[in-house]
C-alpha cells in the first residue's frame, strides 16, 4: 500500500463533517485511512461512522479504538497499525483540498523520505484567513529544502507525509505537548530524499483553544527541555550544514519558548526566564550560518527587548 492517513479523534464532533465531506470521496485503491478515537466522549466518532456510509467507503478506513492517551498517542497508533509505504496525518478539525490525494499520490514515490506542501488558515466558520507557506518552491534539492524548512521553523505534522520507516525510527513523544517541534526536525535530519510543494492541500482551522493560545507551565518546561538537548557545541563532529540545521532548530524551539513563556508570564518574568538563552547566542558566530533575515532579526531583538525590560521597567 502506497500511503495511510492517520486521523486522531477526539471530541471533534463540530468539525468532523467537514473533514469527511473532503477526504472520503477521494478514497481509491492502495490508500487507507486510520481514524484513531482517542477516548472521545462526544459523537465525533458515530457522526464519521454516518459518512463513511454514505460514501460507501467502508473498504478504505479502519477505525482503531484506545483510552484518552493524547495526540501523539494516537498518531503513534495509527503509525504502527498503518500498512502504507508513507504516513501522512490530518486533525479532524481541518479539512483537504478536492485533489489531496491525487496529488500526493503523483509525488510519492519509494525514495521521498519526505513531501511537504502548503496550506490555507480557514477560521470556525470555514473562511479563508491567509494562507501558510511552508514552501516557497516545488523542488526536490535537498540542501535548498533543508535550508528552507528549518529557517522557515514551521514544523506541522500534517503539512507532510512520511516514509513510515523514518517515521519508526522517531515516534511522537507521549505526554508531551508541541510535539511537532519535537519530532518532525529529527524526522528532516534522518532523511535522504526530500521533495516540496507549493500545492495548498490542507485548510488549517484556528483553533482558539490550542496550546499556542493556552500555555502552560509544563509546555514551557518541554521546550525548554527540548532547546537544552540541541547541540551546538559540535561534540558530536556535525558537518557545518548539520550544525547549521542545529542552530536554526535551536531558533525554532527559542522561538516558541519565547512566545508560550511571554504569553503565560507576561514580559518582564519571560525576558528574565529567557536570559541563559540570550547568553548562549551572543557565543555563537552568526558570520558562517545560513540564517534567514527573520530568524537574525529575532535573535538580535530578543536581545533589546530583554534589556529594555531590565533597566526601564
Amino acid at each position: 500500500m502506497k500511503l495511510s492517513i492517520v486521523v486522531p479523534v477526539f471530541n471533534v464532533g463540530n468539525y468532523v463533517a467537514d473533514f469527511c465531506k473532503s477526504l472520503f470521496p477521494q478514497l481509491l485503491l492502495d490508500v487507507e485511512v486510520i481514524i484513531v478515537n482517542d477516548g472521545s466522549q462526544d459523537d465525533s466518532i458515530s457522526l464519521i461512522e454516518s459518512y463513511i456510509k454514505v460514501y460507501d467507503c467502508e473498504e478504505f478506513i479502519t477505525i482503531l479504538h484506545q483510552d484518552n492517551a493524547g495526540l501523539s498517542a494516537a498518531r503513534n497508533f495509527g503509525t504502527i497499525s498503518s500498512k502504507g509505504e508513507h504516513i501522512a496525518f490530518i486533525d479532524p478539525d481541518d479539512f483537504v483540498s478536492e485533489d489531496y490525494i491525487r496529488i500526493l499520490l503523483a509525488n510519492l514515490n519509494s525514495e521521498v523520505d519526505i513531501l511537504s506542501f502548503n496550506s490555507i488558515i480557514v477560521d470556525s466558520s470555514n473562511k479563508i484567513i491567509k494562507k501558510l507557506t511552508i514552501n516557497n518552491h516545488d523542488s526536490e534539492d535537498y540542501e535548498k529544502i533543508m535550508s528552507e524548512t528549518f529557517n522557515g521553523g514551521k514544523w506541522y505534522a500534517w503539512a507532510r507525509v512520511y516514509k513510515k520507516e523514518i517515521l519508526l525510527k522517531n515516534l511522537f513523544p507521549v505526554g508531551k505537548r508541541f510535539e511537532d517541534l519535537l519530532t518532525i526536525p529529527n524526522l528532516y535530519l534522518l532523511s535522504k530524499k526530500l521533495k516540496s510543494l507549493k500545492n495548498e492541500l490542507i485548510f488549517y482551522r484556528v483553533n482558539p483553544t490550542g496550546i499556542t493560545k493556552n500555555p502552560k507551565l509544563k509546555d514551557i518546561e518541554d521546550v525548554e527541555e527540548f532547546c537544552d538537548s540541541i547541540d551546538l557545541s559540535n561534540g558530536g563532529n556535525l558537518s557545518k550544514a548539520e550544525l547549521n540545521y542545529h542552530f536554526l532548530l535551536y531558533i525554532s524551539s527559542l522561538k516558541t519558548l519565547f512566545y508560550i513563556s511571554n504569553d503565560l508570564w507576561g514580559p518582564l518574568k519571560s525576558y528574565k526566564h529567557l536570559l541563559p538563552y540570550i547568553r548562549s547566542n551572543r557565543k555563537i558566530s552568526l558570520k558562517n550560518m545560513n540564517i534567514s533575515r527573520n530568524n537574525f532579526v529575532f535573535l538580535k531583538l530578543i536581545e533589546v527587548y530583554y534589556l529594555k525590560y531590565r533597566f526601564f521597567s
